[in-house]
C-alpha cells in the first residue's frame, strides 16, 4: 500500500516536473523572441491609435528596461533614443517608472496634419474609446535631452533646443534655447526656463538672454538684448519684458498680456528718460536710422501701447522732448531748442509711422534772442522708408495766425530730402507787430506794409542747397532815429545758407527820414557768401544827390569802408543841416567823404566838399559877436568880411577820429565888396556844427543793417 502511494507521488512530481520544464522552454522561448515580438505588437498599437507605423530599433527589452532608437513617425517626428524604465510592480500594476527621451526632433511647421495632428487630436477630442482603460494610470517620470523643434513658414522660422523634465511628484522644469526670424525681427540666443503646474495648465517661465534685431526695411530700432518674465495657460499668457541696448543707454520697459483664443496680445511700453549729450549718447548709438547731421543735446521720454494681431501690428503713443540744441550742420541755427509733446502711430503692415504733434516749442537761446518763442503744429509720417512732413508754424502768443507753412520730404536710406517754406501773405501793423517777432525789434514805432516770402530747401547726402523769393510791398519801418517810408522790392537768394542773391538786386523806397532826409533811394546789391556788394546806391540829398557805387563789405571784418559821393549840394541846405547859427549862403558842393566803419563806429579822413562855382555866404550872428566882441580888430574885421561874403572857391574839409567829434573846417577865397574896398581874403575857419548828430544817425543805420545780416547768416555766436 506504501509503496503504491509513493510510486502515485513519483508520478505526479514528474508530470510538475515535465509542466515546468515544458512552460520554462515556452517562457524561455517568448523572452528569447521578445525583441521580435515587440514589433508586431507596437504596429498593432499604432494602427489601433491611427498612427503610421514607427520605423525603430529595439536595442533591448530587459526585466527593467528597455532601450529604442532611430525611432520615426514620419518626417516631423523621430527619436534617436528611448529608454523606459520600470519594476516588476509597476509591470503587474500596467504602470512605466520612468522614460528618458534623448534626441527628439520635431518639426511643427504643419503641426494640425501628420502625426503631430492625430496626437494633437487625439489629447484635445476627449475621445475614451481609444484608450486601454477608462481610468488613467499614472504618469511616469519624463525626462526629455536635447529636443530640437522647428517651425518654418514664409512669415517665420524658429529653432529650438529644450531640455524638459516632468517628475512624478512636483512641478515639471524646462530650459530651452531658441531662435525666430521674421521679415521684421531676428530674435538670437534666446535663453527661456521655468516651471509648470503638473498638470501643465499654468507655466511660470523666464526669459535670461536674448537678442532681437529689427529686420524691416525702415529699421527703426538697433540691436536689443531682452529679459523677461511671466506665465502662460492654455487661454492667455501675461509677461514683463525689459529691452536694453548694448551699453544699456536705452531701457524699455514693457507689460504684455495675449489671447490665444483671439489670436491677438497688446503691450504697454514705457522709455524713461534718454538723455542725448554731444559728448555723450548720440540718436546713431542706438540704430542707423537715426543718423543726424550734427550732435543732439537733448532729453526725450516715451510710453506707448502695441496692439497684435494675426494679420498686422499698431503702435501708438506719446513723446515727450527736450532738446537744448537742434541737430543741424547750420551754426546759425544750432541755438535753437524745442520743448514738448508729440503723438505717433505705427502700422508695420503698411510700414506706416505718423507723428503729429500741437504742443511743440521752438525757442532761440542766443545771447541776443532773435526771435519769441514759437509754436509748431506737425503731421509727419514714414512710409516706404520715405519721411513726409507738413509744417505749420505761430508765434507762441498767437498761435492761430501762421508766420510759415513747410511741407518736405526726405528719404534717410539715399540721404535726400525736399522741402517747401512759404508764408502767407503778412500786413503788418495788422497781423503782426515788430515786437511780437523779435526783440531785435522792440524798439519800432512803426511797421507796415505787406511781406511775403517762398522758398525751396533741397538735401542730398549732406549737402544744403536752399533759395528763397521775398516780397515787400509799401513796407514802413520806423524808430525814433529814423523812418524808412514805401520799401517795395523783389528779392531772390539762388542760396541761403551760405547766403547768396542774383547778380543784382533792386530796392525802391519812397524816403529815409531822419536827422538826414533821403528822397527816392534806390538801391542795388548783391549778396555772395563772402561779401555784400553795393553796386549802386542813389538818393536825393540837400536838393542834390549823394551816391555809393561798388562799395564792398565783407562778412565779419572788423573794417567795413566806403565813399559817398556828393554832388550839387545845396550850400544853404548844408549849413541849415549843420546846425550853425547865422550861417547861410548860395551856391552848391560836390566831392567825396571816405567813411571807415569799425565796429559800431566811424572814423572819416580828409573829405573835401568843394563849390562848383562862386556864390555869397553870409554869417550873421549876433551871439558870435558878443562872444567875439571883445577879440580885438582882427576878429572883428572877420565877423564884418562874412557877414557878406563873395567867395570864389569854397571847400569844407571833414575829419573825425574815433571815439572824437568830427571836425568841419571852411575854406574861403573871395572878398566883402563892402568891406577894404573889396580887398581879397582867404580865410580857414574850424566850425562847431551838428556833423556828430549826423554821423550817429549813419552809425544807427549801419549798426542795424550789420547786425541784421550778422545774425541771418549766423557771424554773431
Amino acid at each position: 500500500m506504501a509503496l503504491k502511494v509513493k510510486e502515485r507521488r513519483s508520478k505526479i512530481l514528474l508530470t510538475l516536473s515535465l509542466g515546468l520544464l515544458l512552460l520554462s522552454l515556452v517562457l524561455g522561448g517568448l523572452y528569447l523572441k521578445r525583441v521580435d515580438l515587440a514589433y508586431p505588437l507596437i504596429a498593432h498599437f499604432a494602427q489601433k491609435f491611427n498612427l503610421p507605423v514607427p520605423a525603430l530599433h529595439i536595442e533591448e527589452i530587459g526585466l527593467t528596461e528597455t532601450t529604442l532608437h532611430d525611432v520615426k513617425l514620419g518626417e516631423e517626428l523621430s527619436l534617436k533614443k528611448v529608454y523606459v524604465r520600470y519594476s516588476l510592480s509597476d509591470l503587474i500594476n500596467q504602470q512605466i517608472g520612468e522614460i528618458v527621451v534623448d534626441d527628439l526632433f520635431i518639426d511643427a511647421s504643419h503641426y494640425e496634419e501628420g502625426v503631430l495632428g492625430t496626437l494633437q487630436e487625439m489629447f484635445t477630442s476627449g475621445d475614451t474609446s481609444q484608450t486601454a482603460t477608462t481610468t488613467s494610470a499614472p504618469l511616469p517620470e519624463i525626462t526629455i535631452n536635447n529636443a530640437r523643434i522647428v517651425y518654418n513658414t514664409d512669415q517665420l522660422s524658429a529653432h529650438s533646443t529644450l531640455t524638459l523634465h516632468i517628475p512624478t511628484v512636483g512641478k515639471p522644469t524646462f530650459r530651452a534655447e531658441v531662435d525666430i526670424e521674421s521679415p521684421f525681427a531676428r530674435l538670437d540666443q534666446l535663453t527661456l526656463t521655468g516651471e509648470a503646474s503638473p498638470t501643465f495648465d499654468k507655466v511660470d517661465f523666464q526669459i535670461t538672454d536674448g537678442r532681437i534685431e529689427d529686420q524691416s526695411k525702415s529699421y527703426l530700432i538697433p540691436a536689443l538684448h531682452l529679459t523677461a518674465e511671466g506665465t502662460l495657460t492654455p487661454q492667455n499668457v501675461e509677461a514683463t519684458f525689459n529691452l536694453k541696448d548694448k551699453a544699456e543707454k536705452l531701457n524699455i520697459m514693457m507689460e504684455t498680456t495675449a489671447d490665444f483664443a483671439q489670436a491677438v496680445a497688446s503691450l504697454a511700453i514705457q522709455v524713461p528718460l534718454l538723455t542725448f549729450t554731444p559728448s555723450g549718447l548720440q540718436p546713431a548709438d542706438l540704430s542707423p536710422f537715426a543718423q543726424l547731421p550734427s550732435p543732439l543735446d537733448a532729453s526725450v521720454s516715451s510710453v506707448a501701447n502695441i496692439l497684435i494681431n494675426a494679420e498686422n501690428i499698431v503702435a501708438f503713443g506719446d513723446l515727450n522732448i527736450t532738446s537744448q540744441n537742434l541737430p543741424l550742420d547750420i551754426p546759425a541755427l544750432q541755438t535753437l531748442s524745442t520743448k514738448g509733446k508729440a503723438s505717433f502711430q505705427y502700422d508695420h503692415k503698411d510700414q506706416r509711422l505718423t507723428v503729429t504733434s500741437n504742443d511743440l516749442r521752438l525757442s532761440d537761446k542766443h545771447t541776443k534772442k532773435r526771435f519769441e518763442d514759437l509754436t509748431f503744429k506737425l503731421v509727419t509720417r514714414l512710409e516706404q522708408n520715405e519721411i513726409h512732413n507738413t509744417t505749420q508754424i505761430a508765434l507762441q502768443s498767437k498761435p492761430n495766425a501762421p508766420l510759415l507753412l513747410i511741407e518736405g520730404t526726405y528719404n534717410p536710406s539715399v540721404d535726400v530730402g525736399q522741402a517747401s517754406v512759404n508764408t502767407p501773405v503778412i500786413n503788418w501793423g495788422t497781423d503782426f507787430k515788430g515786437k511780437d517777432l523779435s526783440p531785435l525789434l522792440k524798439d519800432l514805432t512803426q511797421l507796415t506794409g505787406q511781406t511775403r516770402a517762398s522758398s525751396t530747401l533741397n538735401w542730398r547726402k549732406g549737402k544744403l542747397d536752399s533759395n528763397l523769393h521775398l516780397t515787400f510791398d509799401n513796407f514802413t519801418i520806423a524808430n525814433d532815429l529814423f523812418t524808412m517810408e514805401n520799401l517795395d522790392t523783389d528779392l531772390f537768394f539762388p542760396s541761403l545758407f551760405p547766403p547768396k542773391t542774383a547778380k543784382s538786386q533792386k530796392i525802391e523806397i519812397d524816403a529815409v527820414k531822419s536827422v538826414v532826409d533821403l528822397l527816392n533811394p534806390r538801391l542795388k546789391f548783391s549778396l555772395s557768401p563772402k561779401e555784400a556788394q553795393l553796386q549802386e546806391v542813389t538818393a536825393g540829398f540837400l536838393g542834390g544827390t549823394l551816391s555809393i557805387k561798388d562799395a564792398r563789405f565783407p562778412f565779419g571784418a572788423d573794417r567795413q569802408t566806403a565813399v559817398l559821393m556828393m554832388k550839387q549840394l545845396a550850400l544853404a541846405e548844408f549849413f541849415k543841416l549843420s546846425g550853425v547859427d547865422g550861417l547861410t549862403g548860395t551856391g552848391r558842393l560836390s566831392g567825396e567823404i571816405p567813411f571807415t566803419f569799425i565796429n559800431d563806429d566811424v572814423e572819416i579822413d580828409n573829405a573835401v566838399l568843394a563849390s562848383e562855382e562862386s556864390g555869397v555866404l553870409r554869417f550873421n550872428s549876433q551871439a558870435a559877436k558878443d562872444m567875439l566882441g571883445s577879440a580885438g580888430e582882427q576878429m572883428a574885421l572877420v565877423l564884418d568880411v562874412l557877414a557878406n561874403f563873395h567867395y570864389k572857391s569854397l571847400s569844407l574839409k571833414i575829419n573825425r577820429k574815433l571815439g572824437q567829434n568830427a571836425v568841419l573846417t571852411m575854406g574861403l577865397e573871395g572878398h566883402n565888396p563892402d568891406v577894404k574896398d573889396g580887398y581879397p581874403f582867404k580865410l580857414n575857419i574850424n566850425l562847431e556844427t551838428n556833423l556828430d548828430k549826423i554821423l550817429a544817425t549813419v552809425r544807427e543805420g549801419y549798426r542795424l543793417s550789420s547786425q541784421a545780416i550778422r545774425f541771418t547768416i549766423g557771424l554773431d555766436k
